[in-house]
């Protein structure tokens, strides 16, 4: 599930990260599920999983978790994804806002 990502959830996160190229995710060459944090990865695979079980849920907050850009740095995001399905209820990807959050999580630590 975490392959049906749309070209809106990473527009914010993009223009301020800067961590990988859309296309790379659209077109299929870079997999979200590659890039988040081994040890997140469980967890917001399951996040995704319930949620997407919900057949009434249109959208959802990930807890904050954490991706491996293409240098090698860990960044933290805040995720809010939006379930997009057809007529039948299938569903046809997700949307949402990606949002960098690595500064405010470092003051935190």
């Amino acid at each position: 599930m975490l392959e049906k990502i749309s070209k809106v959830q990473f527009l914010i996160f993009f223009r301020k990260c800067r961590t990988l190229c859309l296309k790379q995710f659209t077109s299929g060459h870079v997999s979200y599920a590659k890039i988040v944090h081994p040890d997140d990865l469980q967890r917001v695979a399951q996040e995704v999983t319930t949620f997407s079980n919900e057949r009434e849920k249109t959208g959802f907050v990930h807890k904050p978790y954490r991706i491996i850009s293409k240098e090698g740095k860990v960044k933290w995001l805040d995720d809010r994804t939006y379930i997009r399905r057809d007529n039948t209820g299938k569903i046809a990807h997700y949307e949402g806002i990606v949002v960098d959050i690595t500064d405010s999580m470092q003051k935190d630590i």
